[in-house]
Order: structure tokens, then C-alpha cells, then sequence
């Protein structure tokens, strides 16, 4: 009886571990995923001249992912979180231009834009401005900017860097004028 309780609790703790590396692997996944976004994103932006592609009247960052297949990225599961475990990339191809995906984007933003925009994100709590330690992914597994639950997420900037935020920001989230913070549909 005794060495069947040592065995549940080493087991138990293994599992802790195993399940953190594990987010450790999907948010290295996650932030490779946002390298491709950011280069597809990038390369159609030297192609319009400097601004980041947008999509009139979008209400979420499906319209302008969407509209970067097949021209600008042959892959669609590059736009979909490998944290989200609850709604997980279920195929498709280069050709699909209804594709879902799991990334916030800074829609109306330049190349010219400084180096401390940020560009695209896992999904966030809401599309607002965030202030250092304001609420920027969800602290659980449910709702809006959920993708790697209480991990916190990624964030890529204009010029290509990608950096780990706990779900309260780390840093400021700017949304300058003219620009709008486009979430995937929930």
C-alpha cells in the first residue's frame, strides 16, 4: 500500500512537469507559427509599399489571414495556436480560403512603424489598448485569449522579434490611431 502512494505521488509529479514541458513545446510551435505569419505578412507588405495588409470592414483577423493563402503562405496550419488544445487544427490546404485561425493581428499598421509595435499575438482578452499588467490573454483555459491558458502568450512585432507574455502584460500593448486590434472569431 505504501510503495503504491509513493508511486501515485511520483507519478503525479512527473505529469506536472510532462504537462508544463508540453506548453513549452506548443509555445515554441507557437512562436515559429508567428515568425511565418510575420514573414507572410511581411512580404505582401513590401508588395503594397509599406502598409501591413488590411481587410475593409473586417470584424476578426480571418478576412486578412485568409486573404495571405495561398499567395503569400502555402501552409494554412501556420495560422492556428498548437496551445488551443480545445479547438485544434483539423486540416486543410494551401488552396482553402476559409480557414479558421487562432491570432490577434494590429490591423492598419506600416513597415514603418517602430520596433516596439507589435504586430500579431496569440488571441487577447479584448481588442483594446493594454497597459503594462492589464489583463492581455486569459489567466484559464475559457473565453477570449485562451490559446495557451494560464501560460500567458506570444507576441510579434513589426520588425520580426517575438517575446513571452504572462496572461497580465509584460510590456505595453499600443494600438496607434488609424489601426484596430482584430481577434479571431471566439
Amino acid at each position: 500500500m505504501c510503495t503504491l502512494a509513493i508511486l501515485l505521488i511520483l507519478f503525479a509529479l512527473s505529469f506536472g512537469i510532462g504537462g508544463k514541458d508540453r506548453q513549452k513545446e506548443r509555445q515554441q510551435q507557437c512562436r515559429e507559427n508567428q515568425r511565418l505569419v510575420h514573414l507572410a505578412l511581411t512580404v505582401a507588405a513590401n508588395e503594397l509599399g509599406g502598409p501591413f495588409p488590411t481587410a475593409k470592414g473586417a470584424a476578426d483577423s480571418d478576412a486578412v489571414f485568409q486573404a495571405l493563402v495561398p499567395r503569400y503562405s502555402s501552409r494554412v496550419d501556420v495560422f492556428r495556436c498548437p496551445g488551443r488544445t480545445r479547438d485544434p487544427f483539423t486540416g486543410g490546404s494551401a488552396t482553402s480560403r476559409t480557414f479558421r485561425n487562432h491570432y490577434a493581428y494590429a490591423s492598419g499598421i506600416t513597415t514603418a512603424a517602430g520596433p516596439g509595435q507589435w504586430l500579431l499575438s496569440d488571441a487577447q482578452v479584448d481588442t483594446r489598448p493594454k497597459a503594462v499588467g492589464a489583463a492581455l490573454f486569459a489567466e484559464t483555459d475559457q473565453g477570449p485569449g485562451s490559446n495557451h491558458g494560464a501560460f500567458g502568450g506570444i507576441v510579434t512585432f513589426v520588425d520580426g522579434h517575438a517575446t513571452f507574455s504572462p496572461a497580465k502584460a509584460a510590456f505595453e500593448i499600443q494600438v496607434p490611431p488609424g489601426a484596430a486590434v482584430l481577434n479571431p472569431v471566439p
